[in-house]
């Protein structure tokens, strides 16, 4: 309370780690460092700010609603139990840049805070850091700059605890994210090899899209691994791709629905919105970061009509029996949860946390279990198929396969036919019921079929009571004639 936090009954192996939740001094308008503290009787502080939930938003303080521009200062004072001990703040994701003391020592010395857009030196920073607290309390002060986002302040609780906790948190967060992040791209990996079998599913070539370019914004906004990989990026260029790879994948996610609905799809809409995402990507490389949020907005209100869309276009696939439809359908639904949940915690409405990327990674793999499905199907289909064309046939082309048959393939052979049908077979059947008809056929094509067989050669196809057969060599079509002349039925 009051800017100070007791933390002197907590014991941080038993109780674990803590958010730094609750009221923190404001000092708005201003940008101070420790040493303006070491003075008496110091800043005047403009009053103390409550952060509810982990979501501390600077946009509204003193009893007024800022425009979420400007400088501001914050500063903590905590008590320990313990003393000459380090501890560990964890991964710290600030919407603006900021400079942050612990005792009077910078934690993000890289970092620097400025008036304008030419003086900032701006980083994201999601590591997390450690501090020696040599006595039982620590003073926390950071400095935060806003000359240009429409929203600042936190994306999440500032924790506290040892270092070994912390870091261990951290580690297995970033292993949970590599794992999403492989797995991602073994995805899109999969899906390519899938096309590459099959040109004309256009639908897994468009799903391995998705999945590079979801795992691409997976680097982003999680441990931020691309600026983590090139700390000296620039930071409007990172942001910037973050945009473009959303409003690419609108323009990728339709041609999706539309390769496995065509007859449902509006061939307009398409171009729409590949228009609609080749302006906002346009916008979003012209402008400066003072525009993006407006930018976003108008994005977000392109992506939430073409959700309704592909809703619409599901509903009508699910109705007509469509493969798969109901499916994607309940995965589009869920993601459209997950984003409207995403979009009121940016907005600090609800405090649930950001699942994006999870979410997407979810809707990704029931995309895949949708184009299993269809493959599955496929290969039903080619089994089927090879029910009616003789095995030899594709191994005298060479082929083992249907589907690895080409408009064209052939091959010259010399081979010997053998025609064989059943005598005065008219008379009899006109004698026979349809059920006795069927088993006379069935029995003889029960003992015929294993003599042509035995001896080297296979049937080409059945004629009513005939049969056709084909032999490689003229004496096994004699000793398969013979045989067949011989055997009862």
């Amino acid at each position: 309370m009051a800017g100070i936090l007791d933390l002197s009954e907590w014991d941080f192996d038993r109780d674990g780690i803590i958010k730094l939740d609750g009221e923190w001094e404001y000092y708005e308008g201003q940008l101070l460092t420790p040493d303006f503290f070491r003075i008496k009787p110091g800043p005047e502080k403009t009053t103390f700010r409550e952060a509810l939930s982990g979501r501390l938003n600077f946009n509204e303080a003193a009893g007024k609603k800022n425009s979420g521009k400007g400088n501001a200062t914050f500063r903590l004072t905590i008590k320990f139990k313990d003393t000459n001990k380090i501890y560990g703040l964890e991964s710290v994701h600030f919407s603006s840049p900021p400079q942050l003391w612990v005792d009077g020592k910078p934690l993000y010395p890289g970092v620097g805070t400025g008036e304008n857009q030419k003086t900032i030196l701006f980083q994201f920073l999601p590591l997390a850091t450690t501090f020696h607290a040599k006595d039982q309390t620590a003073e926390i002060i950071f400095q935060i700059t806003n000359p240009f986002f429409v929203r600042l302040g936190l994306a999440r609780s500032i924790e506290i605890g040892t270092k070994s906790q912390i870091t261990q948190k951290s580690n297995n967060k970033l292993v949970l994210n590599l794992l999403l992040y492989g797995s991602l791209l073994t995805l899109a990996l999969y899906h390519i090899y899938l096309f590459c079998l099959h040109r004309k599913e256009v639908f897994a070539l468009y799903l391995a899209g998705l999945c590079i370019l979801t795992a691409f914004l997976f680097m982003m906004p999680m441990e931020r691994f691309l600026v983590v990989l090139c700390p000296n990026c620039d930071w409007q260029t990172a942001g910037k791709l973050e945009y473009i790879c959303v409003y690419l994948g609108l323009a990728v996610f339709v041609m999706c629905i539309a390769s496995v609905y065509p007859q449902e799809f509006s061939k307009k809409m398409i171009w729409v919105a590949h228009g609609f995402s080749g302006l906002l990507i346009l916008l979003t490389v012209i402008s400066d970061t003072a525009s993006q949020p407006y930018t976003i907005i108008v994005g977000g209100v392109t992506v939430f009509v073409f959700s309704l869309y592909l809703v619409f276009v599901l509903i009508m696939a699910s109705l007509k029996k469509r493969d798969g439809a109901i499916y994607i359908l309940a995965a589009l639904i869920f993601f459209l949860g997950i984003i409207i949940n995403d979009i009121l915690y940016n907005q600090e409405i609800i405090s649930t946390g950001c699942f994006v990327p999870y979410g997407g990674f979810i809707f990704i793999l029931a995309q895949s279990l949708i184009l299993g499905l269809r493959f599955q199907k496929s290969f039903v289909r080619i089994d089927t198929y090879e029910r009616f064309v003789p095995r030899e046939f594709l191994t005298n082309l060479g082929k083992d396969a249907i589907d690895d048959v080409k408009l064209g393939d052939n091959v010259e052979k010399e081979m010997t036919v053998l025609f064989s049908d059943t005598r005065n077979f008219t008379p009899l059947a006109e004698n026979m019921t349809p059920e006795e008809t069927f088993r006379f056929i069935n029995s003889y094509l029960n003992v015929m079929g294993p003599v042509i067989r035995n001896n080297h050669g296979f049937i080409d196809k059945f004629i009513g009571d005939a049969i056709m057969a084909l032999f490689d060599s003229a004496d096994d079509a004699v000793r398969g004639g013979d045989r067949h002349a011989a055997e009862p039925y």
